[in-house]
Protein backbone atom coordinates (compact mmCIF):
# COMPACT_ATOMS: atom_id res chain seq x y z
CA UNK A 1 0.00 0.00 0.00
CA UNK A 2 1.50 3.31 -1.06
CA UNK A 3 1.48 6.07 1.52
CA UNK A 4 1.17 9.66 0.42
CA UNK A 5 3.80 12.00 1.76
CA UNK A 6 4.52 15.59 0.91
CA UNK A 7 8.02 16.01 -0.52
CA UNK A 8 9.07 19.14 -2.35
CA UNK A 9 12.41 20.75 -3.24
CA UNK A 10 13.51 23.69 -1.11
CA UNK A 11 14.36 27.15 -2.46
CA UNK A 12 17.80 25.87 -3.55
CA UNK A 13 16.27 23.08 -5.59
CA UNK A 14 17.34 20.41 -3.13
CA UNK A 15 15.33 17.63 -1.54
CA UNK A 16 15.95 14.78 0.88
CA UNK A 17 14.76 11.18 1.01
CA UNK A 18 15.16 8.32 3.48
CA UNK A 19 14.67 4.58 3.21
CA UNK A 20 11.59 3.13 4.98
CA UNK A 21 13.70 1.94 7.92
CA UNK A 22 15.57 5.26 8.11
CA UNK A 23 19.03 3.68 7.78
CA UNK A 24 19.78 5.23 4.40
CA UNK A 25 19.43 8.96 3.75
CA UNK A 26 20.06 10.89 0.55
CA UNK A 27 20.09 14.48 -0.63
CA UNK A 28 19.54 15.54 -4.24
CA UNK A 29 20.23 18.70 -6.20
CA UNK A 30 17.67 19.27 -8.94
CA UNK A 31 19.40 22.36 -10.30
CA UNK A 32 22.67 20.48 -10.78
CA UNK A 33 21.54 17.82 -13.21
CA UNK A 34 19.33 16.00 -10.72
CA UNK A 35 22.41 14.60 -9.01
CA UNK A 36 22.74 12.67 -5.76
CA UNK A 37 24.42 15.23 -3.52
CA UNK A 38 25.07 12.92 -0.57
CA UNK A 39 24.32 9.42 0.69
CA UNK A 40 24.51 8.26 4.32
CA UNK A 41 24.25 4.75 5.70
CA UNK A 42 23.50 4.50 9.42
CA UNK A 43 24.63 8.14 9.73
CA UNK A 44 27.99 7.35 8.12
CA UNK A 45 28.88 9.26 4.94
CA UNK A 46 29.18 7.05 1.85
CA UNK A 47 28.86 9.47 -1.09
CA UNK A 48 29.68 13.16 -0.72
CA UNK A 49 31.05 16.15 -2.62
CA UNK A 50 34.77 16.75 -2.76
CA UNK A 51 36.15 19.09 -0.13
CA UNK A 52 38.62 21.14 -2.20
CA UNK A 53 36.88 21.71 -5.53
CA UNK A 54 33.44 22.74 -6.77
CA UNK A 55 30.78 20.67 -8.49
CA UNK A 56 31.46 22.58 -11.71
CA UNK A 57 35.01 21.22 -11.59
CA UNK A 58 34.57 17.68 -10.28
CA UNK A 59 31.05 16.63 -11.47
CA UNK A 60 30.42 14.86 -8.17
CA UNK A 61 27.68 12.23 -8.63
CA UNK A 62 26.64 13.71 -11.97
CA UNK A 63 24.65 11.51 -14.32
CA UNK A 64 26.50 11.53 -17.64
CA UNK A 65 24.43 11.70 -20.84
CA UNK A 66 24.50 11.63 -23.87
CA UNK A 67 28.15 10.72 -23.42
CA UNK A 68 30.29 9.60 -20.51
CA UNK A 69 33.90 10.70 -20.11
CA UNK A 70 35.53 12.67 -22.96
CA UNK A 71 35.10 13.41 -26.66
CA UNK A 72 38.44 14.39 -28.22
CA UNK A 73 38.42 18.08 -29.19
CA UNK A 74 34.62 17.88 -28.96
CA UNK A 75 34.50 16.57 -32.54
CA UNK A 76 32.65 13.55 -33.89
CA UNK A 77 30.81 12.32 -36.97
CA UNK A 78 27.45 10.60 -37.04
CA UNK A 79 25.53 9.40 -40.08
CA UNK A 80 27.75 11.38 -42.46
CA UNK A 81 27.40 14.63 -40.52
CA UNK A 82 30.18 16.36 -38.58
CA UNK A 83 29.51 17.89 -35.17
CA UNK A 84 31.40 20.19 -32.79
CA UNK A 85 30.58 20.03 -29.06
CA UNK A 86 31.50 22.74 -26.59
CA UNK A 87 34.90 21.89 -25.09
CA UNK A 88 34.19 22.30 -21.39
CA UNK A 89 37.43 20.63 -20.30
CA UNK A 90 39.44 23.74 -21.08
CA UNK A 91 42.92 22.58 -20.12
CA UNK A 92 42.66 19.57 -22.49
CA UNK A 93 40.26 21.10 -25.04
CA UNK A 94 37.83 18.19 -24.84
CA UNK A 95 34.12 17.86 -24.30
CA UNK A 96 33.56 16.06 -21.01
CA UNK A 97 30.77 14.30 -19.13
CA UNK A 98 27.78 14.96 -21.34
CA UNK A 99 25.18 17.70 -21.53
CA UNK A 100 22.81 17.36 -18.55
CA UNK A 101 25.11 17.81 -15.53
CA UNK A 102 24.13 21.50 -15.18
CA UNK A 103 20.47 21.29 -16.25
CA UNK A 104 17.54 22.11 -13.96
CA UNK A 105 15.46 19.01 -13.31
CA UNK A 106 11.88 18.87 -12.03
CA UNK A 107 10.37 16.58 -9.42
CA UNK A 108 8.14 14.39 -11.57
CA UNK A 109 7.02 11.80 -9.03
CA UNK A 110 7.58 10.43 -5.54
CA UNK A 111 6.47 7.12 -4.07
CA UNK A 112 6.57 5.82 -0.52
CA UNK A 113 6.05 2.12 0.08
CA UNK A 114 6.67 -0.46 2.76
CA UNK A 115 9.99 -1.69 1.34
CA UNK A 116 11.21 1.30 -0.68
CA UNK A 117 10.88 5.04 -1.24
CA UNK A 118 11.67 6.79 -4.50
CA UNK A 119 11.80 10.09 -6.35
CA UNK A 120 11.77 10.63 -10.11
CA UNK A 121 13.49 13.73 -11.49
CA UNK A 122 12.98 14.75 -15.10
CA UNK A 123 14.41 17.04 -17.76
CA UNK A 124 13.36 17.66 -21.36
CA UNK A 125 15.82 19.14 -23.83
CA UNK A 126 13.90 21.57 -26.04
CA UNK A 127 16.77 23.83 -27.11
CA UNK A 128 19.69 21.53 -27.93
CA UNK A 129 23.18 22.84 -28.79
CA UNK A 130 24.55 22.69 -32.33
CA UNK A 131 26.99 20.00 -31.30
CA UNK A 132 24.16 17.63 -30.33
CA UNK A 133 21.04 18.96 -32.13
CA UNK A 134 18.64 16.31 -30.87
CA UNK A 135 15.59 16.57 -28.66
CA UNK A 136 15.38 14.16 -25.75
CA UNK A 137 13.73 13.59 -22.39
CA UNK A 138 15.45 11.98 -19.46
CA UNK A 139 14.17 10.67 -16.12
CA UNK A 140 16.27 9.76 -13.10
CA UNK A 141 14.54 7.53 -10.58
CA UNK A 142 16.37 7.14 -7.28
CA UNK A 143 15.01 4.39 -5.04
CA UNK A 144 16.10 3.90 -1.43
CA UNK A 145 15.56 0.36 -0.21
CA UNK A 146 16.23 -0.70 3.37
CA UNK A 147 19.61 -2.08 2.29
CA UNK A 148 20.53 -0.10 -0.81
CA UNK A 149 20.08 2.45 -3.55
CA UNK A 150 18.82 1.96 -7.11
CA UNK A 151 19.31 4.46 -9.90
CA UNK A 152 17.30 4.01 -13.10
CA UNK A 153 17.91 6.31 -16.07
CA UNK A 154 15.24 6.52 -18.75
CA UNK A 155 16.16 8.32 -21.97
CA UNK A 156 13.69 8.98 -24.78
CA UNK A 157 14.44 10.31 -28.24
CA UNK A 158 12.03 13.20 -28.89
CA UNK A 159 13.56 14.25 -32.20
CA UNK A 160 12.90 13.10 -35.76
CA UNK A 161 16.39 11.61 -36.20
CA UNK A 162 18.53 8.93 -34.64
CA UNK A 163 21.23 9.97 -32.19
CA UNK A 164 24.22 8.24 -30.55
CA UNK A 165 24.63 7.99 -26.79
CA UNK A 166 26.37 6.43 -23.84
CA UNK A 167 25.60 6.79 -20.13
CA UNK A 168 27.62 6.99 -16.95
CA UNK A 169 27.52 7.96 -13.29
CA UNK A 170 30.24 9.84 -11.38
CA UNK A 171 29.83 9.28 -7.59
CA UNK A 172 32.66 9.98 -5.14
CA UNK A 173 32.83 7.53 -2.24
CA UNK A 174 34.09 8.69 1.15
CA UNK A 175 37.10 6.90 2.65
CA UNK A 176 39.14 7.59 5.77
CA UNK A 177 42.33 5.91 4.58
CA UNK A 178 42.85 4.56 1.07
CA UNK A 179 45.29 1.89 2.28
CA UNK A 180 42.50 0.28 4.33
CA UNK A 181 40.12 -0.03 1.35
CA UNK A 182 39.92 -2.57 -1.47
CA UNK A 183 37.91 -3.05 -4.63
CA UNK A 184 36.87 -6.45 -5.92
CA UNK A 185 36.05 -6.87 -9.61
CA UNK A 186 36.92 -9.18 -12.49
CA UNK A 187 38.58 -7.65 -15.54
CA UNK A 188 40.80 -9.04 -18.27
CA UNK A 189 41.04 -5.86 -20.36
CA UNK A 190 42.09 -2.31 -19.68
CA UNK A 191 41.43 0.79 -21.77
CA UNK A 192 44.58 2.58 -22.89
CA UNK A 193 44.65 6.38 -22.77
CA UNK A 194 46.97 9.02 -24.14
CA UNK A 195 48.14 11.91 -21.96
CA UNK A 196 44.84 13.71 -22.67
CA UNK A 197 42.92 10.68 -21.32
CA UNK A 198 41.55 9.91 -24.78
CA UNK A 199 41.22 6.23 -25.69
CA UNK A 200 43.95 4.90 -27.98
CA UNK A 201 43.29 1.18 -27.65
CA UNK A 202 42.66 -1.85 -25.43
CA UNK A 203 45.12 -4.12 -23.68
CA UNK A 204 44.73 -7.62 -22.27
CA UNK A 205 45.60 -6.88 -18.67
CA UNK A 206 44.54 -8.92 -15.68
CA UNK A 207 43.43 -6.57 -12.90
CA UNK A 208 44.44 -7.79 -9.44
CA UNK A 209 41.50 -8.95 -7.37
CA UNK A 210 41.30 -7.58 -4.74
CA UNK A 211 42.41 -4.29 -6.24
CA UNK A 212 44.17 -2.10 -3.71
CA UNK A 213 43.84 1.67 -4.06
CA UNK A 214 46.70 2.85 -1.80
CA UNK A 215 48.39 4.69 -4.66
CA UNK A 216 49.13 8.29 -5.49
CA UNK A 217 47.47 8.35 -8.91
CA UNK A 218 44.60 6.43 -10.45
CA UNK A 219 42.51 7.35 -13.48
CA UNK A 220 41.94 4.05 -15.28
CA UNK A 221 39.14 2.30 -17.12
CA UNK A 222 38.57 -1.46 -17.04
CA UNK A 223 36.36 -3.76 -19.08
CA UNK A 224 34.33 -5.80 -16.63
CA UNK A 225 34.19 -9.56 -17.08
CA UNK A 226 31.59 -9.80 -14.31
CA UNK A 227 29.28 -6.84 -13.78
CA UNK A 228 29.49 -7.12 -10.00
CA UNK A 229 31.85 -4.71 -8.23
CA UNK A 230 32.49 -4.66 -4.48
CA UNK A 231 34.07 -1.88 -2.43
CA UNK A 232 35.18 -2.57 1.14
CA UNK A 233 36.09 0.11 3.64
CA UNK A 234 36.42 -0.08 7.45
CA UNK A 235 33.03 1.63 7.84
CA UNK A 236 30.91 0.20 5.03
CA UNK A 237 30.86 -2.54 2.40
CA UNK A 238 28.95 -2.02 -0.84
CA UNK A 239 28.27 -4.00 -3.98
CA UNK A 240 27.45 -2.55 -7.38
CA UNK A 241 25.28 -4.68 -9.62
CA UNK A 242 25.46 -3.26 -13.13
CA UNK A 243 23.37 -4.19 -16.13
CA UNK A 244 24.86 -5.94 -19.14
CA UNK A 245 25.20 -2.54 -20.85
CA UNK A 246 27.54 -1.08 -18.19
CA UNK A 247 30.59 -3.21 -18.83
CA UNK A 248 33.08 -0.39 -18.26
CA UNK A 249 34.39 0.72 -14.88
CA UNK A 250 36.25 4.02 -14.50
CA UNK A 251 38.27 4.52 -11.30
CA UNK A 252 39.61 7.93 -10.32
CA UNK A 253 41.44 9.25 -7.27
CA UNK A 254 41.11 13.04 -7.00
CA UNK A 255 44.27 14.65 -5.60
CA UNK A 256 44.33 15.63 -1.92
CA UNK A 257 40.91 14.14 -1.18
CA UNK A 258 39.63 11.26 0.93
CA UNK A 259 37.44 10.13 -1.95
CA UNK A 260 37.41 7.69 -4.85
CA UNK A 261 35.19 7.90 -7.92
CA UNK A 262 33.78 4.49 -8.85
CA UNK A 263 32.01 5.07 -12.14
CA UNK A 264 29.84 2.58 -14.06
CA UNK A 265 29.67 3.46 -17.76
CA UNK A 266 28.08 2.04 -20.90
CA UNK A 267 30.83 3.55 -23.07
CA UNK A 268 34.40 4.79 -22.78
CA UNK A 269 36.44 7.92 -23.44
CA UNK A 270 35.95 9.26 -27.01
CA UNK A 271 33.12 6.79 -27.54
CA UNK A 272 31.45 8.82 -30.30
CA UNK A 273 34.60 8.29 -32.39
CA UNK A 274 35.81 4.81 -31.39
CA UNK A 275 32.21 3.48 -31.09
CA UNK A 276 33.02 1.45 -27.96
CA UNK A 277 29.72 1.08 -26.10
CA UNK A 278 27.82 3.57 -28.27
CA UNK A 279 24.15 2.84 -28.80
CA UNK A 280 21.73 4.44 -31.25
CA UNK A 281 18.40 5.77 -30.03
CA UNK A 282 15.74 5.98 -32.73
CA UNK A 283 12.89 8.54 -32.79
CA UNK A 284 10.37 7.85 -30.00
CA UNK A 285 12.53 4.99 -28.72
CA UNK A 286 13.20 4.61 -24.99
CA UNK A 287 16.32 3.20 -23.33
CA UNK A 288 16.52 2.37 -19.61
CA UNK A 289 19.72 1.71 -17.68
CA UNK A 290 19.77 0.57 -14.03
CA UNK A 291 22.48 0.53 -11.41
CA UNK A 292 22.05 -1.08 -7.98
CA UNK A 293 24.11 -0.32 -4.89
CA UNK A 294 23.69 -2.71 -1.96
CA UNK A 295 25.09 -2.43 1.55
CA UNK A 296 26.59 -5.72 2.70
CA UNK A 297 27.44 -4.90 6.33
Amino acid sequence: MKAKQNIQPNEKGELSLASPNGKIKADFSLNEGGRLKSLFYENRPVIQDLENTTYQEDYASAVLFPFANRICDGKYSFQEENYQLDCNEKEKNNAIHGLIHDKAFQLANSQFEKEKNSVTLSYTEENPPKGFPFLFAIELTYTLRNNGLDLAIKAENKSANNFPFTMGWHPYFVVKKLADCVLEFDSLKKVLFNQELITIGMAHSFAPNPFRIDQDYLDDCFVLHDKRVRFKTPTYHIEFNNSEHSKYLQLYLPPNENRIAIEPMTGISDSFNNKKGVKILKPNEVFIEKWNLNFLN
